[in-house]
């Protein structure tokens, strides 16, 4: 595989047990195989942009937010459950709509068995352990993330779901030092996707939504991957108004809707545990976000 050699891990790696499976050495990948091209869901614009859940009441209490039903699902599952139904949190998103979820744990067989119980009018993405990144470290760590996708990503495919990379949007940028390429499964994704923050709210502004997306848009093309994103989020910065932090995430949607590889967007509607921070949508920024 051209990126293990390119960081200097031999073929040969040992196998690493991660997320409770044992990963397989990396072994070399023809260096014709491609992720398969993904279409976007046939759908309204406004239905690809949705929200994080956590609770059983978060899709209603969006969905009267927002003026419009919740189509569009972020779902965390630090484990896999059993059974699809056995979620009282994946019950909650409308069978019609978009899935993505999340898991850190499970045999391949497990997480087939799981994810094959969805609807069959959903639309669900898949993850293997979301933002890689801090966890994922040393060479031979990496190795392993990457190899570990050789064997979920044929389960989350018969489960027919779309196996979907998401890594930090920050890992993208020079000065996080990172090459995100370091946690890109060649092949064995369908999905390219971000979670992504306003980098620009201790400046106390939002920045240019144009300009904000072009390293997306830019792994986009070198990848040829349909691209979302799967945490997008702001809370109100200091000396500015809620206003517009609702201008700067109707901007967000709008450049992201006029990609045509875009597929769909989920906003970060969590308070920060400390308390500090707040992403969570206001009416203002609710209503605002949508194309």
């Amino acid at each position: 595989m051209p990126i293990l050699r390119r960081i200097g891990v031999a073929s040969t790696t040992a196998s690493l047990v991660i997320g409770g499976l044992l990963a397989p050495a990396a072994g070399a990948a023809p260096a014709s195989r491609a992720g398969a091209l993904v279409q976007a869901p046939a759908v309204s614009p406004t239905s690809s942009f949705g929200a994080s859940i956590n609770t059983p009441d978060d899709v209603n209490r969006l969905s009267t937010l927002m003026g419009r039903p919740l189509t569009s699902a972020r779902v965390f599952l630090g484990g896999t459950p059993t059974q699809w139904s056995n979620s009282k949190l994946l019950a909650t998103v409308p069978a019609n709509g978009t899935v993505a979820v999340s898991f850190q744990s499970g045999t391949p067989a497990q997480v087939q068995t799981f994810l094959s119980g969805h609807p069959s009018t959903m639309t669900c993405y898949a993850t293997y352990f979301h933002e890689p990144e801090d966890n994922f470290t040393s060479a031979a760590q990496k190795a392993a993330y990457r190899a570990s996708w050789d064997l979920y990503a044929p389960a989350i495919r018969a489960a027919n779901c779309k196996p979907t990379l998401i890594l930090m949007k920050w890992s993208l940028n020079p000065k996080s030092g990172r090459d995100w390429h370091d946690w890109f499964p060649v092949g064995d994704v369908d999905v390219l996707a971000f979670d992504a923050y306003n980098a620009m709210a201790k400046k106390g502004t939002y920045g240019d939504a144009a300009r904000y997306l072009a390293p997306i848009i830019a792994a986009q093309a070198e990848t040829h991957l349909p691209w979302a994103l799967t945490e997008l989020g702001s809370d109100v910065p200091a000396g500015t108004a809620s206003t517009d932090r609702a201008d700067w995430a109707h901007r967000v949607a709008v450049a992201a809707a006029a990609d045509p590889n875009f597929l769909f967007a989920d906003w970060w509607d969590v308070l920060s545990k400390d308390g500090s921070r707040d992403y969570r949508l206001d009416s203002n920024a609710a209503l605002a976000w949508n194309p």
